[in-house]
C-alpha cells in the first residue's frame, strides 16, 4: 500500500506565493530606472516619469513571474498513478469484470436456447 509523504503543510501556500508576488513587484519596481537608462529609446507615449517607472516595474513583474512559474512547473513534483491504486479497488475491479463476464456468458446462453427453439 502506499505511504503517505510528507510535503509541508499546503496551507500555507497562499500566503508563500503572496509574498513572493510582493517581493518580485518591489523587485521590478527597483530594477525600472536601471531598465529605463539602460534604453535609451524606451518611451510609451506621454507618460510621466512615475508612469513610466510604474509600466517598466509592470513589465519587470510579469516576466519574474513567468521565470519563477515555469521553475515551479519543472520543479513540481508529479503525481505517480501506481500510488492512487490499492488492494480493495484492485479487488472490486477483479468482482466487476467477473460479474460481466458470467453476464456475457449468460447473455449468450440465452441467445443459444432463442435459436434452438426457433
Amino acid at each position: 500500500m502506499a505511504q503517505k509523504k510528507g510535503g509541508g503543510n499546503k496551507a500555507f501556500w497562499p500566503l508563500i506565493g503572496f509574498i513572493l508576488a510582493v517581493a518580485l513587484g518591489v523587485l521590478g519596481y527597483a530594477l525600472a530606472p536601471v531598465v529605463i537608462n539602460a534604453v535609451p529609446d524606451l518611451r510609451f507615449g506621454s507618460l510621466t516619469g512615475d508612469q513610466l517607472r510604474l509600466a517598466v516595474a509592470g513589465i519587470i513583474f510579469l516576466i519574474l513571474g513567468a521565470i519563477v512559474v515555469m521553475i515551479l512547473a519543472f520543479a513540481a513534483p508529479k503525481r505517480n498513478p501506481m500510488d492512487q491504486i490499492t488492494e480493495k479497488s484492485l479487488q472490486e475491479q477483479r468482482l466487476l469484470r467477473n460479474k460481466r463476464r458470467l453476464a456475457k456468458k449468460q447473455r449468450e446462453a440465452d441467445m443459444k436456447r432463442q435459436a434452438r427453439k426457433r
